[in-house]
């Protein structure tokens, strides 16, 4: 089991406090729809209100996103805003929205549920499972997910459930709302064949690279943010045989492998020259944007980047393609995650909670959204649907995704695990002098005596 400390748990939730100072929300109801009491749904713990007649009582589902309603140039919050209306007009049961920031939704669960005033449904990212799991934050949904029959079961990929259920006790606690997988995204102008393997992407990087042109062969997210470590590091790391950490919540960052994975990554900018020294303090939509300007030939990022990617000049030509990132002698595992619906462990109403993952658990709304917002649909008969048929990249991204998909390494201190193996990293990204293993030790004693 993963090991738990209180006095690193209260540390926790006061960071999660003090990130709650600037949030702001915008509640209220994004859409109306009936009224009448659904016969056989649980009615104490519901929440109620009298319709303008006054002799029926609204269902009314507390659901936290961080979709803008208001915002109708947002092709996504337009689909979802939809989605929630078509929910409310099947089922009867109304739905009050709270919008709040993307990267403030577990900070605001935690704080929300243990208030004792939380909503019913919150988005949350599933990468954050066991920190919400360790707070105390979520409830199980063993026992609602029972209901589901054996077909419907067996539809849902398999790695929605790696996803989504907790190292810590073995219980499901989400249901992604889609996947994500990442990948090596290359410009069929400047590269024929994609790289699988390191010794080919530096070979093929060297072919790609023109710098009295300012182009480059290989781009990759290498900055402070933690999640560079996310999409574009831990994939080098588990390729080499390395582990973030173990499921007793411990960093194991400071490995063999990683020292080789970090040794790798860094001599692709010092010594092989195929990425430019910009990797390592830009931010992701710098390193993006240079790829859409046809100045770094491949670069590894999301399924997520679909749509932006595809405006390039290149990628209307039919130019661009996707592969699996290159790994040590064959393709890397990439990390898989996705937003996910979390009931509140204080929810009043985690049935009418349950009836919206139902809902959005079917195959044609898993269609519906994935088209909008990029991801991959979580049941499996979506993948094979009509609508996909015209759409070969998304083919691919199911196909990474089962092949060489995975979720992250267990952290419950998530993002604070990730940045102590980031500032090891780049301690050695910008100085390649500087012993790279000494870094990591530090960094894991620091992080594993912490917490």
């Amino acid at each position: 089991m993963m090991r738990v400390k209180k006095l690193g748990l209260i540390l926790f939730v006061l960071i999660l406090s003090i990130s709650l100072v600037a949030c702001s929300s915008n509640g209220g109801n994004n859409s109306s729809g009936e009224t009448s009491q659904k016969e056989g749904s649980p009615q104490k713990e519901e929440s109620s209100k009298k319709s303008e007649s006054g002799d029926k009582t609204e269902r009314v589902l507390k659901l936290a996103h961080y979709i803008d309603p208001a915002n109708k140039d947002d092709v996504y919050g337009v689909a979802m805003t939809e989605i929630i209306q078509q929910f409310e007009a099947e089922t009867g049961i109304k739905v009050d929205l709270e919008t709040l920031p993307w990267d403030q939704m577990e900070s605001k669960l935690v704080i929300s549920n243990a208030a004792g005033e939380t909503v019913d449904l919150s988005w949350v990212s599933s990468q954050k499972l066991a920190s919400l799991v360790n707070a105390g934050a979520l409830r199980p949904i063993d026992d609602f997910v029972a209901t589901y029959d054996k077909k419907i079961m067996d539809d849902f990929s398999e790695l929605e459930d790696k996803a989504t259920v907790s190292e810590l006790d073995g219980k499901k606690y989400l249901y992604l709302a889609s996947m994500h997988t990442r990948m090596l995204w290359y410009n069929k102008e400047l590269v024929n064949t994609p790289p699988q393997t390191w010794a080919e992407l530096v070979e093929i990087g060297k072919q790609a690279t023109d710098k009295s042109k300012g182009q480059y062969g290989f781009g990759f997210w290498g900055s402070k943010h933690y999640g560079s470590i996310e999409v574009a590091i831990s994939p080098f790391i588990w390729s080499a045989g390395g582990t973030i950490s173990n499921k007793d919540g411990e960093v194991t960052f400071n490995s063999p492998e990683t020292v080789e994975a970090l040794q790798f990554v860094g001599d692709l900018v010092h010594k092989h020259g195929i990425s430019p020294e910009s990797v390592f303090t830009s931010d992701s939509a710098e390193i993006d944007n240079a790829f859409k300007a046809g100045n770094i030939a491949m670069v590894i990022n999301g399924s997520y980047m679909y749509d932006r990617f595809m405006e390039t000049e290149f990628a209307k030509a039919g130019n661009i393609g996707v592969a699996p990132i290159p790994g040590k002698n064959g393709p890397a595992p990439n990390f898989i995650n996705g937003w996910g619906m979390a009931i509140p462990k204080n929810a009043k109403n985690p049935e009418l909670a349950w009836e919206f993952m139902k809902f959005f658990n079917q195959t044609e709304i898993q269609i519906k959204h994935s088209l909008a917002e990029g991801g991959i649909p979580t049941r499996k008969s979506a993948w094979t649907d009509k609508a996909f048929e015209d759409k070969p990249l998304h083919q691919f991204f199911f196909k990474n995704a089962e092949e060489n998909g995975r979720p992250m390494d267990p952290l419950v201190y998530y993002q604070e695990g990730l940045e102590a193996l980031n500032i090891a990293a780049l301690g050695y990204f910008l100085d390649a002098k500087a012993n790279v293993k000494q870094l990591l030790d530090d960094q894991a004693k620091m992080f594993n005596d912490k917490y």
